[in-house]
């Protein structure tokens, strides 16, 4: 592994600024899921890493204007065990419960920008016409999960930017998203 520079901001504004700062040659570590195996097996070779995982104010789960928000540090446990996701949202609940192992669960997060194949969350999203919210310095961005994820490993994320939220319309009481994981790998295998 490459030696690099760490930084854990407190708040979005400051992970903005360090985005900003170290853009050319960065890598954002939020659950680490991912990430941190990348940086183990030299695919990424960042000078900073930015650990936005103190972040506490990209935790959360609220109705607000007929959307459904989600806050980018959301792990798949905290959703599990949300009550809104439970009683409102049985596809989202439904993913979250299949994904990987306990640990996996714990610490990874619903971002969407590693664009993996082996991802659960992103069609889940999908289904329910989701959005992503992007921010940086200079501003906010906003597409659809459609336009973001281009493909695997390829999201339209520019290094100044950050993840924030994914978003949906809320689910009408005449409405129904399933899920069911058809596949010949188990939860626990990518």
């Amino acid at each position: 592994m490459k030696p690099f520079t760490y930084h854990a901001p407190r708040s979005v504004e400051e992970a903005r600024s360090l985005l900003e700062q170290h853009q050319a040659s960065c890598a954002v570590v939020a659950g680490g899921t991912d990430v941190v195996i990348e940086l183990n097996e030299g695919v990424k070779r960042p000078e900073h890493v930015i650990d936005i995982s103190k972040i506490s104010e990209l935790r959360y789960v609220k109705e607000e204007d007929g959307l459904v928000k989600l806050g980018a540090l959301d792990t798949f446990t905290s959703l599990e065990r949300h009550p809104y996701v439970q009683e409102h949202l049985p596809a989202l609940y439904e993913t979250v419960i299949h994904v990987g192992s306990p640990q996996i669960r714990n610490l990874g997060t619903i971002n969407v920008v590693n664009a993996s194949v082996a991802g659960d969350s992103p069609t889940v999203f999908l289904t329910y016409g989701a959005e992503v919210v992007l921010k940086s310095t200079r501003g906010e961005r906003i597409m659809t999960i459609e336009e973001f994820n281009q493909g695997p490993g390829n999201c339209q994320i520019r290094p100044d930017e950050l993840l924030t939220e994914v978003r949906f319309p809320a689910p009408g009481k005449d409405e129904a998203v399933g899920y069911f994981k058809i596949g010949k790998r188990k939860s626990l295998a990518i």
